[in-house]
């Protein structure tokens, strides 16, 4: 289930990435939820074709609307992602929610934000990245809530997946035992 403050915190970091010319596309906890998977979550993740040269004007923006910078680390780089970390804190309990805007930069990640889809999130228009490319993100997390999540979006959507998508990607992002893996394990689990 994800808080009142989670998805206000969602929505203002949509409109923060919007002001500042860009069309995220929702992943992480949120969007599972979408897809059937049902969990808590206290962040908001985006997916965003954005440069270096961008963030500081994302910043200038999401600081407009209220938002912070992460006081330590705004910007995180790990092995294949650079991530902006913003902080939203709910005015009446003073709660932060992290809403993390992570840089489209490779082909993959680049696909997944052309494949995203246009929808209604708990009562806001956006992007939606699809069930398929969110399985495969999970996948490519690789850590045990991640893995979790790829093998519930595999039971709950079973009969709707494009598998001939889903199977070839995962073979090109050498994937394919990990997705057979969580396919085989989506069918012992109760959905």
């Amino acid at each position: 289930m994800v808080s009142d403050i989670v998805l206000e915190g969602m929505r203002e970091g949509w409109r923060a990435i919007r002001s500042a010319g860009f069309d995220p596309v929702l992943i992480g906890g949120i969007a599972i939820q979408k897809h059937g998977r049902i969990r808590q979550t206290k962040d908001a993740d985006f997916l965003a074709l954005i440069e270096e040269a961008d963030f500081e004007r994302i910043f200038r923006e999401a600081e407009a609307i209220g938002l912070r910078r992460h006081p330590t680390r705004p910007v995180l780089r790990l092995e294949h992602d650079i991530i902006l970390r913003l902080i939203y804190e709910d005015p009446k309990f003073g709660i932060e929610v992290r809403i993390d805007v992570i840089r489209a930069g490779d082909r993959f990640s680049r696909e997944v934000v052309a494949r995203a889809r246009a929808t209604e999130v708990f009562g806001i228009s956006l992007r939606l990245a699809t069930c398929e490319d969110l399985i495969l993100l999970k996948l490519l997390a690789g850590r045990p809530v991640d893995r979790a999540d790829a093998i519930d979006l595999i039971g709950f959507n079973r009969d709707r997946l494009e598998w001939s998508y889903l199977r070839g990607r995962a073979r090109d992002l050498k994937l394919d035992s990990d997705l057979a893996d969580a396919e085989r394990e989506s069918q012992e689990e109760p959905t």
